[in-house]
């Protein structure tokens, strides 16, 4: 019997074929989370631009002499993007006309706006809005007894979704539903 080193033709094969397999598995998970910590990253973005609103409206830091307080705007139609605004009315909710954007903030491109809601019901858009001394919070033009909620989402995953859910004195919180 001779004492044969080398590999067979099928060996080589199951060999390629396995490498193949473990390679597509790994670069296809790699994709899922790379949308996954995208979408991680903007929820937490939304989180941190809510306190610094409610730190500026508590400090009463203004952009302009007419300035009363801060907040971020959604829009359903605007799903790429939110607006956060300096609020110069009295009007709670943000208003194009009257009140100043301070920064517009685009998510990444594998990231949108799935819903907004207030108190359980869906909306077009959703202010949330912060004037001294407390922070007062507003969610649209409601003080009391109210709660909104931001639905994200992976644009081609609808199983990967992220909600901030804030409540009427300002706490929120980020969850997977």
């Amino acid at each position: 019997m001779k004492d044969n080193k080398a590999f067979t033709l099928i060996e080589l094969l199951v060999m390629v074929a396995f490498i193949s397999i473990v390679s597509a598995t790994v670069f296809y998970n790699y994709n899922v989370s790379d949308s996954y910590f995208s979408l991680e990253r903007s929820a937490q973005g939304i989180g941190q631009e809510i306190r610094i609103a409610q730190q500026k409206a508590l400090a009463g830091i203004a952009h302009t002499s007419d300035s009363n307080g801060y907040g971020l705007y959604f829009d359903i139609n605007l799903r790429d993007q939110y607006n956060v605004y300096e609020n110069r009315d009295e009007d709670p909710r943000y208003n194009f006309s009257k009140d100043g954007v301070v920064k517009v903030l685009n998510f990444p491109e594998d990231v949108r706006i799935e819903n907004l809601m207030r108190n359980g019901f869906p909306v077009d858009n959703l202010s949330i809005s912060f004037f001294p001394p407390g922070p007062i919070t507003y969610i649209d033009d409601t003080a009391s007894d109210s709660i909104g909620e931001i639905v994200l989402r992976v644009t081609d995953r609808d199983d990967i979704k992220k909600v901030i859910k804030i409540n009427n004195v300002g706490g929120f919180e980020i969850y997977q539903p």
